[in-house]
């Protein structure tokens, strides 16, 4: 009898499995993207912070080359992340141009959709 006592919770298991499936995540990607001031001049010479907005992604930084572009290749899954800039090393002068809300995390959110390029302008 103490073996029947059992039984609903074993039928319970068998029914709805045991293991635990947290679905699958995104492969992070290449992704292109510019920045710009808003007069179309290249923010470059700067560390570039993407922040992501959910733990299924993945943050990154690297270093805005003299076009605005990223100067090594960007993985990253697909969604929203923060972005703000801190100065390279020995280009201080280059992050003095970037308007105040751009150097700390929360200044503005981008959106990676995983296919073409983005453009960020920097507005004050």
């Amino acid at each position: 009898m103490t073996s029947l006592r059992y039984l609903p919770a074993a039928l319970a298991l068998a029914v709805l499995g045991c293991g635990y499936n947290p679905g699958t995540r995104a492969e992070p990607t290449p992704v292109n993207f510019t920045v710009a001031f808003p007069d179309g001049k290249p923010v470059r010479d700067v560390i570039c912070f993407l922040l992501p907005s959910t733990v299924a992604q993945n943050p990154a930084q690297v270093v805005l080359d003299t076009q605005g572009k990223p100067a090594t290749t960007v993985k990253l899954i697909p969604g929203t992340y923060g972005i703000y800039f801190e100065p390279a090393s020995g280009k201080a002068a280059a992050y003095k141009a970037i308007p105040e809300k751009f150097k700390t995390p929360g200044g503005q959110d981008v959106e990676f959709t995983g296919s073409g390029d983005v453009k960020i302008v920097l507005t004050p």
